[in-house]
């Protein structure tokens, strides 16, 4: 496990492009901060676990009733969260039967788990970030059936008394991971996501969007309103300058999910969770999503919504 402190009273954690966390496969590394975390670098932790965490997430808790625009994530252009699946090999293994060379022998590891999540404010994905728990494909060496090795096939081997190998190369995958992105004050991504299995007898893996009720419980600015959007053009508002605070009567209360960027990530399922009372989910008219296993929206309530519009460009007048 690798683990980055709790800068608690720090009121900006900023990682640049040339940071780069090079963790062992299946580690953990997790970064937190109590107000703001720009993360612009690279995190690779090859079918293991990534966290970057804001303040209130499971275990940071602030109590703070009051709005605080600087408690923000942000995945700046260029970072990339890389859980993706790989192949360990044994460095040790034996020569190959009747070879120089050793047996490709090893163990395939799914993609892992990226977290990207403030449970007391914002989360920023800009473009040209990305976050990958894809599977993984490649050959190994297999021990071989025994109904395989003494089948008529193999008679002849047998009657000379030549040693049969059994062990076959064979194509080896691994299903995709999953992507948990979920935000209290708003939610704004318009980064990459990959989550395709290895290969196609493999599974694509699983995006998780959860929307919490922030800590100023009684105030009515607590409530986000999350929008599946099919209009592929950024969420992320171009009048914000990297690292800004964000005022809330701007920019909160509503969470931006681009169906567009879900389509190419290669995930077999999708969960969109907004259930805090009072909390709503708007689909667009226009959305149009097929996942090959599941889709689960939940939300206290459901509206069917005009389509967003490109700066410059006049809304329809046609209901949904």
């Amino acid at each position: 496990t690798t683990s980055v402190p709790i800068f608690d009273g720090v009121q900006e954690l900023r990682f640049g492009a040339n940071t780069k966390i090079l963790a062992d496969a299946g580690a953990t590394v997790s970064l937190s901060t109590g107000a703001k975390l720009l993360f612009g670098g690279e995190i690779h932790a090859p079918g293991g676990t990534i966290e970057i965490l804001g303040a209130a997430t499971a275990r940071y808790r602030n109590s703070t009733q009051f709005y605080q625009p600087n408690a923000s994530v942000w995945l700046l252009p260029g970072s990339v969260l890389d859980a993706s699946g790989t192949i360990l090999l044994d460095d040790l293994a034996p020569r190959a039967l009747g070879s120089n060379e050793p047996l490709r022998l090893g163990r395939v590891l799914a993609g892992g788990t990226v977290t990207v999540s403030n449970a007391r404010g914002y989360v920023l994905g800009m473009e040209g970030s990305r976050i990958d728990v894809s599977g993984v494909s490649d050959e190994l060496d297999l021990l071989r059936s025994s109904s395989d090795i003494l089948s008529g096939s193999t008679s002849p081997s047998r009657l000379s008394l030549t040693p049969v190998n059994p062990y076959t190369r064979q194509a080896v995958w691994s299903d995709g991971g999953t992507i948990n992105l979920g935000a209290s004050e708003a939610f704004y991504f318009d980064g990459t996501l990959k989550a395709k299995g290895g290969a196609p007898e493999a599974r694509g893996g699983t995006l998780n969007y959860t929307f919490i009720r922030n800590p100023r419980s009684t105030a009515a600015s607590a409530l986000i309103t999350a929008t599946l959007t099919a209009v592929p053009f950024a969420t992320v508002p171009g009048s914000v300058s990297v690292g800004a605070d964000l005022p809330f009567a701007t920019y909160g209360g509503r969470a931006l999910i681009r169906t567009d960027i879900i389509e190419r990530s290669g995930a077999d399922s999708l969960t969109v969770t907004n259930t805090a009372s009072g909390n709503t989910l708007n689909i667009e008219d226009g959305v149009s999503l097929t996942m090959p296993e599941s889709i689960r929206l939940s939300t206290s309530f459901f509206n069917v919504v005009s389509a967003r519009v490109a700066p410059g460009q006049t809304p329809s007048t046609q209901a949904p």
